[in-house]
């Protein structure tokens, strides 16, 4: 069994008095590999697996940033990321989903943050303002950092983290809890990411 990663970014192009939306690539690197020790085997038969298998702690890095853009009519030229993401702050939600098998329906599989990342960049002037437009340039992960169930509709993604600014390197961790019903070779599943960006 295998999975592989997507992203997509749908960028809420809401124009108000401080700006538009700009867009932006979500990077998702690493590839999955879960493990188990054989203290936490199932020894049963038809029993299911309560603990789950893992992967480590930063499996997938995931960073969002601003892409590159042209300059104004008068500037000219090309605006690097980092100055795109030093000058445009937006609020970033990220939801998870994964594809459906009808082999999975008895399975469970998770994702959780395990960590802040960094920002990207490390300061701008945004930080100075007093509480800022939209608040601090932090980053939340849902559910406070704990596992959460990764459903197999895109109609029921769910939000695995928000934060505000670019960011970079944020570690995921995945678990999946197998069932007794569960295939011996299931096949390979994919996991979908999709960025919300908003000004408010």
């Amino acid at each position: 069994m295998s999975f592989r990663l997507y992203s997509f970014i749908f960028l809420l192009n809401i124009s108000l008095g401080f700006g538009q939306i700009k867009q932006g690539t979500l990077n998702v690197t690493g590839y999955p590999n879960f493990k188990q020790t054989l203290n936490e085997v199932v020894t049963e038969p038809g029993v299911d697996d309560n603990l789950g298998v893992e992967t480590n702690m930063n499996t997938s890095m995931l960073s969002f940033t601003l892409d590159e853009s042209s300059g104004t009519i008068l500037g000219g030229g090309i605006v690097s990321s980092l100055v795109n993401c030093s000058n445009h702050i937006f609020r970033y939600k990220v939801f998870m989903h994964r594809s459906s098998h009808p082999e999975y329906d008895n399975m469970v599989v998770m994702a959780r943050v395990t960590g802040e990342g960094a920002r990207f960049p490390s300061s701008i002037p945004y930080d100075n303002l007093p509480g800022g437009i939209l608040g601090p340039r932090n980053l939340t992960p849902a559910n406070n950092g704990q596992y959460i169930a990764i459903p197999d509709s895109p109609f029921r993604a769910t939000k695995i983290m928000e934060f505000i600014g670019c960011w970079r390197d944020i570690p995921i961790q995945y678990k999946i809890l197998p069932s007794a019903k569960s295939p011996v070779n299931p096949p390979d599943f994919e996991i979908f990411f999709t960025v919300v960006g908003s000004v408010l």
